[in-house]
């Protein structure tokens, strides 16, 4: 299954590529919202797990919420499974990931069956 990665904590893309790709799965990973939204639209990966919250990009919020928005906007993205990340226990935004097209929200620190459940699950239901 091929798996984009968003987050603009390195040590967290690199945790996440070794453990997906041990199991099996291709992994891309951009560090901005710009980058993942490009990254999505020339290789239509099957699941793209973001972070929440970056930090500002030359004064310039970012946010995944923006990324699920603009790759629910994508030609031919619509329907990719898209899981966000975060280690903000608030009900509150994990109900505008969702309402900013994520299906589903995780929060850290999770067990690694548990976010390959999750990504088995959105990579079939799409694919």
């Amino acid at each position: 299954m091929r798996i984009l990665v968003v987050d603009d904590h390195l040590p967290t893309i690199e945790l996440m590529r070794l453990t997906l790709v041990s199991f099996g799965h291709s992994v891309l990973s951009a560090t901005t919202v710009a980058e993942g939204v490009h990254l999505a639209t020339v290789d239509h990966p099957d699941v793209i797990l973001s972070d929440l919250t970056f930090s500002s990009l030359d004064g310039q919020p970012q946010s995944g919420y923006a990324l699920a928005r603009a790759v629910r906007l994508l030609p031919g993205l619509a329907g990719v499974g898209l899981l966000a990340l975060t280690g903000v226990v608030d009900r509150a935004k994990w109900q505008a990931a969702l309402d900013s097209g994520f299906d589903e929200v995780m929060v850290k620190p999770f067990e690694v069956q548990s976010l390959l459940d999750r990504v088995e699950f959105l990579g079939r239901r799409v694919g």
